[in-house]
């Protein structure tokens, strides 16, 4: 997932030029959500890669970026 993330946001550099905001929202949860408790790993961590994980795999890659231009938005 990082690297699928990192070529994104390079392709979107060489076309559009630097990244000065990011914003995402995207985020998913177990479809039964009547018992959270007893959804399988699998589904949890699923979710903790999307809801999570995409989100420091961003970080990693832009904020040094914002830091080396001198600012940007996350």
């Amino acid at each position: 997932m990082e690297a699928d993330l990192s070529r994104v946001i390079e392709a979107t550099e060489a076309r559009h030029g630097p990244i000065d905001l990011f914003c995402s929202n995207a985020g998913l949860a177990d479809p039964e959500p009547a018992n959270l408790a007893s959804a399988p790993d699998a589904i949890w961590m699923r979710a903790w890669g999307v809801n999570v994980m995409a989100h420091v795999y961003a970080a990693r890659i832009l904020v040094p970026r914002f830091v080396r231009r001198g600012g940007g938005y996350f």
